[in-house]
């Protein structure tokens, strides 16, 4: 993840300022950070539990997370933004800075989930969420996702172009091209 081809990288940016070290405990404290708020805001403020109960069942759920404690830096920080993302995609539709807020979101989402694994399941998770909890404007959650994925594939161009020009050349498709015998 962070010497990889995508514009703007989080790790990349990381683990250039501070000590390698330093930079660890600063990401997995993102990771931790995002997925305890974001489950601490499901809970509480949609689901309505009791601010105790929320406090605790952040805190479990984000220390048996795998992904939010124990990822590799390769997976950024999109598994384990998964509620933070939820929250504020679905659930803030009907707020004042909602676009100003899920650009800057989808920004960092870009900056960090690689294209091919976890931004794949967060923008999975957006989807499948939408057609269990409907947001109060669907409209403004389609443009913001939208938008996320603009970012993401302006981000990672040149990787996903990577792909492409590497499958191109990929012995499955020279296979196809000259064929074997049946």
């Amino acid at each position: 993840q962070g010497f990889v081809t995508s514009y703007l990288s989080l790790e990349r940016s990381l683990f250039n300022i501070f000590p390698v070290w330093i930079a660890y405990l600063l990401h997995k404290f993102i990771l931790l950070s995002f997925n305890f708020f974001g489950m601490y805001f499901v809970l509480h403020k949609v689901l309505h539990f009791k601010k105790v109960e929320s406090l605790f069942v952040s805190s479990f759920v984000s220390v048996i997370n795998p992904y939010a404690l124990h990822s590799t830096i390769q997976h950024g920080i999109g598994y384990a933004a998964l509620p933070f993302a939820v929250y504020f995609y679905l659930f803030k539709t009907d707020k004042k800075h909602y676009f100003l807020i899920t650009t800057i979101l989808s920004i960092l989402f870009s900056s960090s989930a690689a294209p091919t694994t976890s931004f794949l399941a967060l923008y999975g998770g957006l989807i499948i969420s939408y057609f269990i909890i409907k947001p109060a404007k669907p409209i403004h959650f389609l443009i913001s996702i939208s938008l996320l994925l603009l970012i993401v594939l302006i981000n990672w161009s040149e990787v996903l172009y990577g792909f492409y020009e590497y499958g191109q050349h990929s012995a499955r498709f020279q296979s196809h091209k000259t064929g074997f015998p049946d």
